[in-house]
């Protein structure tokens, strides 16, 4: 994940396919987040990428409930 989330490369020099992986995790969208704030340049799109993160916590957080709650109903 830290190769294709564009921690070590810039995503613009990975391929087409992997820059499209990279969106969909969530470490690129914490390097999209602290990158900015690291070279002090203002931080753009940052309430998507916060969103994003947020999405992850939630559903990192319900659906293991519904999963230990199914599990336990059995």
């Amino acid at each position: 994940m830290v190769f294709v989330c564009g921690a070590i490369v810039p995503l613009s020099q990975l391929p087409i396919t992997f820059q499209r992986l990279a969106g969909l995790l969530p470490l690129a969208h914490s390097v999209d987040l602290i990158r900015p704030v690291m070279l002090s340049r203002p931080a753009g799109g940052s309430a998507l990428h916060f969103a994003a993160l947020c999405m992850y916590a939630v559903f990192a957080f319900f659906i293991p409930i519904a999963l230990l709650r199914r599990r336990l109903m059995r």
